[in-house]
């Protein structure tokens, strides 16, 4: 069996430091334990971005294997460049030549590549087209569909392409990156000491996401491995240690028929109230199983478990409108992002006379001869493998983009119901609150008014805070500030709907905010200032109620005392300050990466004949 990674986790941690060193980044280390699965987080520590938590999760079966899981992911994104909100970046270099000693001090040759290129949409869909390529689904008629949605659904720019190499062609060729990362987000980004440790990470990741898509919307059941089989190993020791502990453990072999290096773990608590299903893939059995079992108890409280009160995601949906359900769309989604969704009930049967798959002796023999094996897997299934280099530094980041398969949809449907989750995009004039006029406030009060509460807690205001420091929508609650914003439209009735919905989320909250409710009940009935602070006087008391009618004496200045999103080009220096950093930091990076010339097709050198 080859050797686990080609350096110990502690030289792994070492030689990232270095190189961060050397992009002027420090990271924060925040490091949990949980019986024996070991977990950290590392965010940036720089004084312009730390309180924005730009970072990466790491686990182990150790302090220093999870410490090196955490540097090894912080390199794959940033080298990547998925560390950050690219808009964001878009905008600022568009309009940075609103600020003159910005431009001069602050620029990005490219963003991705030195050779990339810009084509319309059209041209780029067209160009896929003439090179047999579908971007976003094998099936014609999904691919297709996805196309047309993107072009009635979504605000586009010019489309940026960057070299790739095609494994199966043998040669560079030109791809959108960014509708590529549309399809896939960051399933197939990888990390490692050298070439061939990321690209194998990276493919097993691409072998895990498939896995679990096709379990969950096809409703697979899976043969049981007997745990026996991991005596003596790693993963062995681990199942002990939770049988001892009165968790229950079934271990699920994840092949799919297909020969995948893929194995789950059915965990149970130990009171039978909660659950959570796991793969992980590995072309070494063992390692696919501790990393089923170090992601389940990754988060600081431990074990992230699902409710077993919970209906199963077939309980919702008939299996004949399972892969155009909405709700089935949720559940998987979750599951990918945080492992909370909810599973069908297929992984608690057993599969009928199917043999378990066990692992071939010829696996995990070497980094070069599991990429070997990984390409004929891909290749049976029927799909095309792409890679792009993105090492600016010694320690190599790539993306491997598999149409059709690195897709974290099932269909067209799903696609469409992702983009139209995305809250960002239909609240996007919080970006620009202060700066709003009269006509783009009444329709972000029309969008809040039609929203649900559910879809209004999901909201995460630091996503429009554009990196600003001085911005209060990192402190402040989406109730809170629905208030504000319907006051200042002079929508009375719905601002007095959000604080009593502001208020309930709270258990244990000050005076005022009771007494702001109250003001704005009497509001929406008419009554006048004057009346109101009579009124508030006599329940809260005059200097209560005299703070209130102050801070809504005129609906206009209701954000007075904060300091909200505005236009880039209306933001001073101190509030750019954070954007700034990340261009800097970006900047840096494109330099490492010309200097080090990478060619796509030295990739070939990865899968020797």
């Amino acid at each position: 069996m080859k050797r686990y990674k080609k350096c110990t986790p502690g030289e792994t941690v070492n030689s990232i430091r270095r190189i961060l060193c050397g992009y002027n980044i420090l990271l924060k280390e925040d490091y949990r334990e949980f019986y024996d699965f070991h977990s950290c987080r590392l965010t940036l520590s720089d004084p312009n971005l730390e309180s924005f938590n730009i970072g990466t999760n790491g686990k182990g079966r150790s302090f220093e294997y999870a410490m090196a899981s955490g540097y090894a992911e912080f390199m794959e994104r940033l080298q990547n460049r998925v560390l950050f909100d690219n808009n964001l970046l878009y905008s600022f270099l568009d309009r940075c030549d609103l600020h003159k000693n910005i431009k001069e001090e602050l620029s990005l040759e490219y963003l991705f590549d030195p050779k990339e290129v810009e084509l319309d949409y059209e041209c780029c869909i067209n160009k896929l087209r003439e090179d047999g390529i579908r971007i976003f689904e094998s099936s014609e008629e999904d691919n297709k569909a996805i196309e047309e949605y993107i072009r009635n659904s979504v605000s586009l720019r010019n489309i940026i392409l960057a070299p790739f190499y095609s494994v199966d062609k043998d040669k560079e060729i030109m791809l959108p990156i960014e509708l590529c990362l549309l399809a896939s987000g960051t399933n197939g980004m990888c990390a490692g000491n050298d070439r061939q440790e990321a690209l194998v990470q990276g493919f097993c990741e691409i072998f895990e996401r498939f896995a679990v898509k096709e379990i969950f919307f096809n409703q697979l059941t899976l043969p049981t491995i007997d745990p026996n089989h991991f005596n003596g190993s790693q993963a062995g020791e681990m199942l002990s240690s939770l049988k001892r502990r009165g968790f229950n453990v079934i271990i699920k072999d994840c092949s799919l028929g297909k020969k995948l290096p893929v194995i789950g773990a059915l965990i149970i608590e130990p009171n039978g109230n909660m659950y959570n299903f796991k793969l992980g893939s590995d072309f070494v059995d063992s390692i696919a199983l501790e990393r089923c079992l170090t992601e389940t108890f990754q988060s600081s409280s431990g074990f992230r478990g699902i409710p077993l009160a919970h209906k199963w995601a077939d309980e919702r949906d008939d299996s004949t409108i399972f892969k155009e359900s909405n709700s089935a769309f949720d559940n998987f989604n979750r599951i990918i992002s945080d492992g909370s969704g909810n599973w069908p009930s297929c992984i608690w049967q057993d599969a009928d006379l199917v043999e378990t798959f066990m692992y071939p002796q010829e696996y995990g023999e070497s980094n070069a001869s599991d990429l070997k094996i990984a390409i004929e897997l891909i290749k049976e299934l029927g799909f095309d493998t792409f890679i792009r280099d993105n090492s600016a530094s010694e320690f190599p980041a790539m993306y491997i983009f598999i149409p059709g398969m690195s897709s974290t949809y099932c269909n067209s449907s799903h696609f469409a119901w992702n983009l139209s989750q995305d809250k960002l995009n239909d609240f996007g004039e919080i970006s620009r609150l202060e700066d709003l006029d009269n006509e783009g406030l009444t329709n972000l009060v029309d969008k809040i008014s039609k929203a649900s509460d559910v879809d209004l807690k999901q909201i995460n205001l630091s996503d429009y805070v554009k990196y600003n420091t001085l911005d209060d929508l990192r402190d402040i609650d989406i109730f809170q500030l629905a208030t504000m914003i319907a006051y200042k439209n002079g929508n009375f009735s719905l601002s007095h709907q959000m604080a009593q919905k502001f208020i309930s989320r709270h258990s244990s909250l000050p005076t005022y905010y009771i007494a702001v409710a109250k003001f704005l009940f009497f509001k929406s009935k008419g009554f006048e200032n004057h009346k109101i602070l009579e009124i508030l006087s006599k329940i809260f008391g005059f200097e209560i109620a005299n703070e209130v009618l102050s801070d809504f004496e005129r609906p206009e200045d209701i954000f007075q005392h904060h300091s909200f999103p505005k236009e880039l080009a209306n933001m001073s220096l101190i509030e750019l300050q954070g954007v700034m950093t990340i261009v800097r930091i970006l900047s840096i990076l494109n330099k490492s990466f010309s200097e080090r010339k990478v060619s796509q097709e030295s990739l070939r050198s990865c899968f020797p004949n």
